[in-house]
């Protein structure tokens, strides 16, 4: 599946309550992403290396926002393996969500 690469300024930021915790989510085109990784705009390959591993996986869809400062990595919340793939990436990630 592609990935998208999406401006920050087009994207509605909310934050949702799971498994314990308040979690970073993202809407765009009608649908429903969590944070899966943060890096800072230094670390653009991290970023997009994550963004292609996780898009390979059967059925997740993925997008990328940037800004000035950083990159954001989403996986699609409708996706089953969403919240795994949430847990173990933050441990990837450098910078948090």
């Amino acid at each position: 599946m592609d990935t998208l690469l999406i401006n920050e300024k087009l994207i509605a930021q909310f934050k949702f309550w799971l498994d314990g915790q308040v979690q970073q989510g993202m809407r765009f085109r009608n649908e429903l992403f969590g944070c899966a990784a943060g890096f800072q705009s230094s670390q653009r390959h991290e970023a997009f290396d994550l963004a292609w591993r996780l898009s390979q996986r059967p059925g997740q869809q993925v997008v990328v926002t940037t800004s000035n400062f950083h990159y954001t990595v989403w996986v699609s919340l409708r996706s089953s393996e969403s919240q795994k793939t949430r847990t173990a990436n933050q441990q990837l990630a450098l910078t948090a969500c």
